[in-house]
């Protein structure tokens, strides 16, 4: 291959004389050394040796395909392709008399590497190998004391076949820069592992400037093993003010049908003793779940505690369900267990059950009150048949306020009605009497039992 150096001005070895082409037709085509200058340059006689009749330019024919790499260092156009316009000589013989740019043997050494001014390079497509059958190690070696840039837009492979493995070694960093919505893979296309090490103190950083949805996405079709000696810690560093976007353990079977996976979050020390598992949150915790939150303890105790102070509250827009295979229950141990609405709000038992201990309320281990639902009434009743315990024991502090306070509603002549009119009584009749217990702490009248009577009324 001949490569006239000097693109500005003409070499006599690249000057082609008389190229025979006949019946060309109307199709652009090329000539035999594929870059060519224009203008004064290329002659097309219908004799050899410059006889017969001369065509003219952009009238009896235009050239096109200007190399834009080859025409920018000669200062003027190279072209690639001819047409012939005028259709009287669109058959038989044409001479072609041109300055090469590049004297090409064949087709096929079109797309050969050229020398530039200062590199070598590939004239358009093509691809460019570089070789070698020696076997020694580094036998293809790239030395700059520049940097080295690979660009390209179609991808770039390095394979190693031997099985001795790829380096990449730098004492600053080893960046790797994809082009905008284009993915870096590592992938070992054998049964051989991907790994990232850092073989001394250094440690390994996985950091995406994407702040979109799942900026770096670790997708396994196998499990994943997470296994340090200074333990694992998660952040959600959202960065700035407000929100963040929060730390999210889903097990999904990523289907339409079938059964997800299980979160499970487990302490076991292979000698001594297991840590702890501590669910910290300067705000709320939340389980939620579109159908049913539930958290299930199998063999074991669930303890929710404030360690040393704070409030331990569960806080639900719907209801809070305590279940159990035999028995559900709240136990405290040595401490009160207070019910209460700080602010404003009722506090509601509900219960399904029937019987005589539908709500059980106990204090100590005899003397409890019962809620009995029995049909629609409330039956409040003692636990025992002995033990000298009264049902309700009514307690007044305020000594101007009554024991009792009554509503109901009489009607006129009514002798049904909760509350009965004086007037409309006839004949009371006494058909006996209520015992009570008054403890007067006035001492002003006698502590003991007495009776109130009731009446048949008429």
């Amino acid at each position: 291959m001949k490569v006239n150096l000097d693109l500005t001005a003409a070499a006599a070895e690249n000057l082609i004389s008389d190229e025979l082409k006949n019946n060309v037709g109307a199709a652009a085509f090329n000539l035999d050394h594929d870059f060519f200058y224009g203008d004064t340059e290329l002659e097309i006689w219908t004799g050899a040796g410059k006889t017969g009749t001369q065509l003219e330019e952009d009238t009896d024919y235009t050239l096109a395909g200007i190399d834009a790499n080859l025409t920018a260092r000669a200062g003027r156009n190279v072209y690639t392709t001819v047409t012939i316009d005028n259709v009287t000589y669109q058959t038989g013989d044409l001479y072609f008399t041109y300055q090469a740019a590049a004297d090409y043997v064949d087709a096929d050494d079109r797309y050969k590497v050229v020398r530039a001014s200062s590199y070598w390079e590939l004239t358009s497509g093509g691809v460019f190998k570089v070789y070698t059958t020696d076997t020694g190690a580094s036998s293809v070696k790239i030395d700059s004391l520049g940097g080295l840039d690979i660009d390209t837009s179609e991808g770039w492979y390095i394979y190693d076949d031997s099985g001795a493995g790829l380096y990449c070694g730098a004492i600053g960093d080893i960046i790797i820069n994809s082009a905008s919505g284009s993915n870096i893979t590592l992938q070992a296309l054998g049964i051989g592992n991907v790994e990232i090490k850092t073989p001394q103190t250094g440690y390994i950083i996985i950091e995406s400037n994407n702040t979109s949805t799942s900026a770096i996405d670790i997708d396994s079709a196998g499990g994943i093993a997470i296994n340090t000696v200074l333990g694992v810690n998660i952040k959600d560093l959202y960065g700035g003010t407000g929100v963040g976007y929060g730390i999210t353990l889903l097990a999904d079977n990523d289907n339409a049908s079938g059964t997800g996976g299980d979160v499970t979050l487990q302490t076991t020390a292979t000698s001594g003793t297991s840590g702890n598992i501590v669910v910290n949150s300067a705000g709320s915790i939340d389980v939620d779940a579109v159908a049913a939150s539930v958290i299930t303890v199998t063999n074991a105790n669930l303890t929710l505690e404030t360690v040393t102070s704070g409030i331990l509250a569960i806080n639900s827009a719907g209801a809070i369900d305590i279940d159990g295979a035999s028995a559900s229950s709240i136990t405290v141990t040595a401490a009160n267990l207070t019910i209460d609405t700080a602010t404003s709000g009722d506090i509601i038992i509900n219960s399904a059950g029937a019987g005589a201990t539908a709500i059980n309320i106990q204090t100590g281990s005899t003397t409890r009150i019962k809620i009995a639902n029995t049909g629609d009434t409330v039956f409040y009743g003692t636990a025992t048949v002995d033990g000298a315990l009264p049902v309700i024991t009514l307690d007044q502090a305020d000594v101007d306020e009554p024991f009792l306070k009554v509503i109901g509603d009489a009607a006129l002549t009514d002798l049904t009605r909760n509350l009965i009119d004086e007037d409309d009584v006839t004949t009371p009749t006494i058909v006996g009497y209520l015992k009570i217990e008054i403890l007067d702490d006035g001492d002003q009248i006698t502590d003991g039992d007495y009776f109130i009577p009731f009446y048949s009324l008429a």
